[in-house]
């Protein structure tokens, strides 16, 4: 995995991985949130069944991210 260029200035991030995403592993899901923790609000959602771009659950992810956006402006 590269090295990233992420500090405190950057926005808060949601990260979202589809469980049968075959462009992007988790580990590098996990990692980029690990390396967020560096000063960066940030959370990592998991969408069972989900692939790269989680179109069928998208109506629970836009809840997630609602929710997300609140805990993170308040």
């Amino acid at each position: 995995m590269g090295e990233l260029n992420i500090d405190k200035n950057d926005p808060p991030t949601i990260i979202v991985y589809g469980t049968k995403d075959k462009f992007v592993t988790r580990e590098n899901s996990v990692h980029l949130t690990k390396k967020q923790n560096a000063g960066v609000k940030n959370e990592l959602v998991t969408i069972e069944g989900g692939g790269h771009t989680p179109v069928a659950q998208m109506d629970d992810f836009k809840m997630r991210i609602a929710a997300f956006k609140y805990r993170k402006i308040r």
